[in-house]
């Protein structure tokens, strides 16, 4: 974590413990989703990647591949086709395997991404526009789009943000990002299941969870739930903790 920062990768300035207390702040939902230490972990990384991108040719396109996803066969003439017929001039980035797309369709393979208003800000809208197995981005472009895409990723009060997938489509409304659905058939590339190693970290580092210790009662006190009372219904969650999308 700290060779992230000296690398610029992370804000030397993010507080990793603050992020993952309030993930674990029930009205987050996050706690069962282990620590957030992988989540951060493929943040950097992916700004890593785009920095490569820029360092060896700023004037190219950089594609980026996570490990888990296979190009068709006629990935290249597909995607040049997208390229230079499907997309308007000014995009900045375009997701090639958007799972639960939320925005504007503009072509028959592309929808411009928006943010889902229907999910409140501090969950980072989350809950669409998820996938980055395939992303594009015009590498001219990428400076500029990680100054608005960095202070939302690495904001320790919404650790629904540190997804980088989530965080983009939640600045969707100031930048120009594009997604190819995944009902796209057949699409630009294919997941293989190989397992996560975010997951596997995430859980790895995870808090123990502490039982908490009831006050025994003082004095002749009869029980405080008596074997015919009624059953408490449970507490009725917080405003804005409906979930939705496929994962939390």
């Amino acid at each position: 974590l700290e060779a992230a920062k000296r690398e610029g990768l992370i804000p030397m300035h993010f507080n990793e413990t603050e992020a993952q207390k309030e993930a674990y702040n029930p009205r987050n939902g996050m706690g069962t989703a282990g620590s957030i230490m992988g989540t951060l972990g493929c943040a950097s990384g992916h700004f890593r990647a785009q920095n490569r991108g820029v360092e060896q040719d700023p004037k190219a396109l950089t594609l980026v591949f996570e490990d888990d996803v296979s190009p068709e066969e006629d990935f290249i003439p597909r995607f040049w086709r997208l390229v230079t017929q499907d997309l308007p001039c000014d995009w900045q980035a375009v997701s090639l395997y958007s799972r639960c797309p939320f925005g504007t369709c503009i072509s028959p393979h592309l929808t411009r991404v928006q943010p889902d208003v229907n999910e409140p800000a501090w969950r980072c809208h989350h809950g669409v526009n998820y996938g980055f197995q395939g992303i594009v981005y015009r590498t001219d472009e990428i400076r500029n789009l990680q100054r608005v895409w960095k202070p939302v990723v690495f904001d320790e009060k919404r650790p629904h943000c540190l997804d980088v997938d989530v965080a983009l489509a939640s600045i969707s409304d100031q930048i120009r990002f594009y997604a190819v659905p995944t009902s796209q058939s057949p699409g630009f590339l294919r997941e293989i299941s190989m397992g996560s190693a975010r997951v596997d970290i995430n859980f790895h580092n995870q808090a123990p969870v502490t039982p908490v210790q009831q006050p025994k009662p003082k004095g002749n006190v009869g029980p405080a739930h008596p074997a015919n009372a009624a059953p408490v219904p449970p507490a009725a969650p917080p405003p804005g903790t409906a979930f939705c999308g496929n994962r939390q």
